[in-house]
């Protein structure tokens, strides 16, 4: 199933530590190990308190590399995005070193986030209120999800909330945007002119979708069991577990606030995805459930 969808114009209004790359990937004067203090969780599975949560600093504009020149297997995951109908991935196994890359595709400032405890990935606009930020990866958790630090306010930003949960933002919301998580095989077959994300040197940390809380010893497949795609609209939540989704005829037609939705599966590419009745896609995220439960509780679940 081809993954070629519409991508909506850009309108720009004014738990491994992740290893500090430097070979062949741009650091700003501001990339030192930092700390900034929040209520947060110390670790996977803790309860939240006041820590003094250590700020590892985040690659800012990676090397990219054409799809011929990267070596990737099939089944490796990739985020993915078009801008200006510039295609973009950025490969999990090098998201998974660092959590938080800072870019900008076609002028567009984004920072393209990474959790594997709660399989999400998403890809944020990287101004607030007429300002660019910079991100860097924090190591404490909310809900077992990541968090983001700016570099230019000390503010922290939950990935799943999408929003600054302390600092001088607090409470501001971040604009994602939509992408798509997928196979490389899928993401290239579909954008066999990609640009992808590289980390010259290093190897990176092959990922698997699997259950954190009870990892099987030496996977080296795709444990799907778990996920499904998360949608909100005008503050009403979905999830469509791919285990439903692959009983039911694609692409699957819901009604969220009076607004039509499709949503597409394809278990070969590991991926989910909605448009609207127009074919635009919409922003979406793919998740385990028990992780986009924690922060949207009140989600009527798909069967």
């Amino acid at each position: 199933m081809p993954l070629r969808v519409r991508q909506a114009h850009l309108v720009i209004t004014l738990i491994l530590l992740p290893l500090v790359i430097h070979d062949g990937v741009k650091q700003t004067h501001a990339a030192e190990v930092d700390s900034v203090e929040v209520f947060a969780q110390p670790n996977p599975g803790r309860p939240p308190s006041m820590i003094n949560m250590t700020v590892h600093p985040a690659p800012v504009s990676p090397p990219s590399v054409s799809s011929n020149q990267v070596r990737l297997a099939d089944n490796e995951l990739v985020i993915g995005i078009v801008i200006d109908q510039k295609p973009m991935a950025y490969p999990i196994r090098y998201m998974a070193m660092v959590e938080v890359v800072n870019d900008v595709v076609e002028g567009v400032p984004i920072a393209t986030t990474w959790c594997p405890l709660s399989g999400t990935g998403a890809i944020f606009l990287r101004k607030i209120h007429g300002e660019e930020l910079t991100f860097d990866f924090g190591t404490g958790l909310k809900g077992d999800n990541l968090l983001i630090v700016d570099r230019e306010t000390k503010s922290v930003w939950s990935q799943l909330q999408h929003q600054a949960i302390s600092g001088e933002h607090k409470d501001d919301m971040i604009s994602a945007l939509p992408s798509i998580q997928t196979t490389w095989k899928a993401w290239r077959s579909s954008y066999p002119n990609t640009d992808v994300m590289v980390f010259p040197g290093h190897q990176g940390y092959p990922y698997f979708y699997h259950d954190f809380r009870n990892p099987a010893p030496g996977l080296a497949v795709h444990d799907t069991s778990e996920l499904g795609l998360g949608l909100k609209i005008e503050g009403e939540s979905r999830f469509y577990p791919f285990a439903a989704l692959a009983t039911h005829e694609i692409p699957v037609i819901d009604v969220i606030k009076e607004k039509q939705v499709e949503i597409y599966f394809d278990p070969e590419s590991i991926t989910a995805w909605a448009t609207d009745r127009e074919k635009l896609l919409l922003l979406t995220m793919v998740a385990y459930k028990e992780a986009w439960l924690e922060f949207f509780p009140d989600t009527q679940i798909f069967e």
